[in-house]
């Protein structure tokens, strides 16, 4: 069973529009079980999807967010 997530968003953002899309709608097709696998994130943007990612197992994350704003 996996742990629950509990995100901090920023106000007057899409942080949790981003958020929703990746873990409620499943937005970016990623599977449930990722163990054994390097995931890379580039335009890693607040870190919903490489979270996603490291929800899922991923053996290794990369990620990579080039604005001081998201990051």
């Amino acid at each position: 069973m996996a742990l629950p997530i509990i995100f901090c968003t920023r106000s007057r953002t899409w942080d949790w529009h981003t958020i929703h899309h990746v873990f409620s709608d499943n937005g970016y097709q990623l599977p449930d079980n990722m163990k054994g696998e390097t995931f890379v994130d580039i335009g890693a943007h607040v870190g919903g999807t490489t979270i996603r990612a490291a929800w899922a197992g991923a053996d290794r994350i990369i990620a990579y967010e080039p604005s001081n704003g998201s990051f």
